[in-house]
């Protein structure tokens, strides 16, 4: 006859198992902790390296004086982390902090430091964000100059298209550099080789506008790359693909004209002083009377008749040969640009935050 386990012996074996339990749990519990710490330190790594790749290919970002934050975001979109998301293992969330890259005056050298939370650490500049700043020295200033054609010394500009996760800011000047410039004009496209050239568009693009640019940006420093607002950027700033009427036209506020409405435009600083100066946001062009807008495509006599800033000309990255404009009511407008000559000049750079802040 078989006989069972007694109370005793059933006691005793799970007291024995419960001092097993407290001895083996804590070094199983460890042994997975500090994997997942060493997990951890490994997905660190795999920023810190992707920091460093990027650094290396835009060095042009880096300062001695002042930080900058690479944000695992920023990484991932720039491609230099081929994952879409990193995971942290202890928690099993997404990853989103930043690298602060600094420079070591002891040892020579920057350091890399992963940053778990970031957010007091990051800049972002909301769009029509006013900037006072002079783009022949690289620096902050005070009393900007908004008058029609200033182009030099300390000068007002509008933010647009920044994030938390870019480390420069995309800034367009607040008046016109030139109140008024023809789109493409037939002396300089055939300078440049063009044949064919009529009213119905410049197969070499905006050549004149373009060596306007150039000129009023001529003492500015180059690395703030000065050119026209194209109209991606545009479209990116409104968060909507413009699509254009009958006649080629479409609206900043969508479709009904800036001028006519009875609010303000949310984009007024994009075309404001466009008129008079003191403007912002436009004006009625109903209540203005305009000079004749045509001239000899041959020459540029007649611009110096005009002291007004109607508007500006942008780059249309979809068909570079039209001439793309944004008017003081807020139309974005087709405009035979080659022949007509009431459209100016209206710089956008790039600036480094470390510059700015």
């Amino acid at each position: 006859m078989k006989k069972g386990f007694t109370l005793v012996e059933l006691l005793s074996v799970i007291a024995i198992l419960g001092v097993i339990s407290l001895i083996t749990i804590p070094i199983v519990s460890s042994v997975i902790r500090n994997g997942k710490v060493k997990s951890y330190e490994a997905q660190v790594g795999i920023i810190i390296d992707a920091s460093k790749k990027w650094v290396l290919k835009n060095d042009n970002y880096l300062s001695e004086e002042k930080p900058i934050y690479l944000t695992v975001n920023k990484l991932i979109s720039s491609g230099t982390i081929e994952q879409e998301v990193i995971i942290n293992p202890i928690t099993n969330e997404e990853m989103n902090g930043c690298v602060k890259v600094s420079y070591s005056s002891l040892y020579q050298q920057y350091d890399y430091e992963y940053i778990s939370d970031c957010s007091s650490y990051l800049v972002k500049y909301n769009d029509g964000s006013a900037i006072n700043f002079n783009p022949e020295t690289g620096s902050l200033c005070d009393n900007p100059s908004v008058g029609a054609g200033s182009k030099t010394g300390c000068l007002k500009f509008y933010a647009f298209n920044d994030s938390e996760d870019e480390l420069s800011v995309n800034m367009i000047l607040a008046n016109n550099s030139t109140p008024l410039v023809a789109y493409a004009l037939q002396s300089d496209y055939e300078a440049a080789g063009g044949t064919n050239f009529s009213s119905n568009g410049s197969s070499l693009g905006g050549l004149t506008v373009k060596a306007k640019l150039a000129s009023d940006t001529q003492t500015w420093m180059k690395e703030f790359n000065p050119r026209l607002l194209n109209i991606k950027d545009l479209e990116k700033l409104l968060d909507y693909r413009l699509l254009f009427n009958a006649f080629g036209n479409s609206y900043v506020d969508g479709t009904v004209s800036s001028s006519s409405s009875t609010s303000p435009s949310s984009y007024g600083w994009l075309f404001g002083n466009l008129y008079d100066t003191t403007t912002y946001g436009g004006i009625d062009p109903i209540n203005v009377s305009y000079p004749s807008r045509y001239y000899d495509t041959k020459s540029d006599t007649n611009v110096e008749m005009w002291n007004y800033q109607l508007g500006y000309w942008l780059e249309d990255i979809y068909n570079p040969t039209q001439g793309r404009a944004i008017n003081n009511t807020g139309l974005i407008t087709h405009s035979e640009g080659w022949i007509y000559n009431y459209y100016g000049v209206r710089p956008v750079i790039t600036v480094p935050k470390t510059i700015l802040n």
